[in-house]
């Protein structure tokens, strides 16, 4: 009974709107964006036993940007870039006794914004409705196709705003 409860919770905070949006579109904070910084949150070592790891998720991210055209930089080159963001990847996923995992994706770009203060931030400026769902412990690795998903999103969005 916990397990359809939790999956409800983590269902309507995946598609309640975020707070203090503006007037922007989201796409168009992609605009000056050219180079990205990729971080996935750490899993939990029962995650990761299932098969589904960091690393796995990093290469994937990294790779599908890189086929799109979409410069990766590591952290020290990224924080040279006048133009750099980082698209952020966390996965949850919580695992029953009978071997049925809940799991939840969020991705975001987050960006350097100027406060009206003179002062910057980083702040998270585009992120698609994540995904959500259950699966069995021996099928988790395939939570991978869900941050593909969220990828491949960002990627045609970045390249719309790119291409004009």
């Amino acid at each position: 009974m916990r397990l359809p409860a939790l999956t409800l919770v983590v269902g309507l905070l995946t598609w309640m709107p975020a707070l203090g949006q503006s007037k922007v579109s989201t796409e168009q904070t992609l605009a000056h964006l050219e180079v990205f910084d990729v971080i996935v949150e750490d899993l939990d070592e029962d995650t990761e036993r299932h098969g589904l790891t960091k690393n796995a998720i990093e290469t994937d991210v990294e790779l599908a940007l890189r086929r799109s055209g979409i410069k990766v930089y590591s952290n020290e080159e990224w924080l040279d870039s006048p133009s750099m963001g980082y698209l952020y990847v966390q996965v949850n996923a919580f695992g029953n006794s009978n071997g049925l995992y809940v799991f939840h994706v969020h991705m975001s770009v987050n960006q350097m914004v100027y406060l009206t203060t003179g002062d910057y931030t980083y702040a998270q400026t585009y992120s698609p409705p994540g995904r959500f769902g259950t699966i069995g412990a021996a099928n988790l690795r395939d939570v991978r196709g869900s941050v593909k998903d969220l990828v491949n999103k960002f990627i045609n969005d970045w390249l719309k705003v790119h291409q004009e």
